[in-house]
């Protein structure tokens, strides 16, 4: 997000505004929470620093991001030191890839079995 600021020069005072406008699923129902229980210009005129707190107080509990570190402790591997915040985009990266690679198993098997089936149909009609 904070790329985003720098790139679209987004003044700090639209920060939240700018990053709560691209939220959707669970966060955007989170952040709609909050402005019905704030309302909306006390959500909007919190600074940046304050909603990424609340969002990582949300989002990313301190027990869970102990929890992941364990599971992850001694299981990566880079050329040079990895920093939580490193682990966690490698897992993210990672867990892409493995999402992209089973997509692409199930478009192949479904193709093939489309193929598979039109060729019978073919081979049926070739018969009568």
């Amino acid at each position: 997000m904070e790329n985003a600021f720098e790139i679209s020069e987004c003044a700090k005072v639209r920060k939240v505004k700018f990053s709560t406008a691209t939220l959707h699923g669970l966060g955007l129902t989170w952040w709609n929470s909050q402005v019905a229980t704030l309302g909306h210009e006390v959500a909007n005129t919190r600074s940046w620093v304050e909603v990424k707190q609340m969002m990582a107080d949300e989002f990313c509990p301190t027990e869970e991001v102990q929890r992941f570190a364990e599971i992850i402790k001694g299981k990566t591997t880079s050329s040079r030191p990895v920093t939580h915040n490193e682990a966690v985009r490698m897992a993210h990266v990672l867990m892409e890839q493995k999402i992209q690679a089973k997509n692409e198993t199930i478009a192949e098997g479904l193709k093939r079995k489309w193929e598979n089936n039109n060729q019978g149909n073919n081979n049926n009609n070739n018969n009568n």
